[in-house]
């Protein structure tokens, strides 16, 4: 089983919580966004994560809620993969596929973590600090220069 550790930047969204017997644990938007019609943003989630299996990290997954289809917005790359040294801000690449503005509040859940097996979370929990890497906190495109 797995550990979902989450370290807030500022967003006072995230509690430690005992896990449910969901597969994703839900991310929070931190700030009121406005999607004009077709535009595309990166969204950042306001916390950084690391999946804790045993003694070494893993990798997993980020992922759309499946309510995230009655807001006319998708992720721009179907699923993200979170590589198990990533320490940067979680960021959703997101959609407005429709011919309208869409606004999304703070506080609202567009998309979520899931562990790389689909499994519940054997607990998820706010931390300080997030283990060390050398990938650190670069993304999107960062390992293949």
């Amino acid at each position: 089983m797995s550990i979902l550790c989450l370290l807030p930047k500022g967003n006072a969204f995230y509690k430690s919580h005992v896990p449910t017997e969901n597969a994703g644990v839900d991310l929070y938007v931190p700030n009121d966004i406005v999607f004009a019609p077709g535009e595309r943003k990166f969204v950042g989630m306001g916390t950084s994560a690391a999946v804790i299996e045993g003694d070494d990290c893993s990798a997993y997954w980020l992922a759309p809620r499946s309510s995230i289809s009655k807001t006319g917005l998708m992720m721009m790359n179907s699923i993200g993969v979170i590589d198990k040294g990533y320490r940067g801000e979680l960021i959703a690449a997101l959609w407005n596929t429709l011919d309208r503005e869409v606004v999304v509040k703070a506080g609202d859940r567009l998309v979520q973590v899931v562990s790389r097996d689909m499994t519940t979370f054997a607990k998820v929990q706010v931390v300080d600090a997030l283990p060390e890497s050398l990938r650190g906190e670069g993304g999107f495109g960062s390992t293949g220069k």
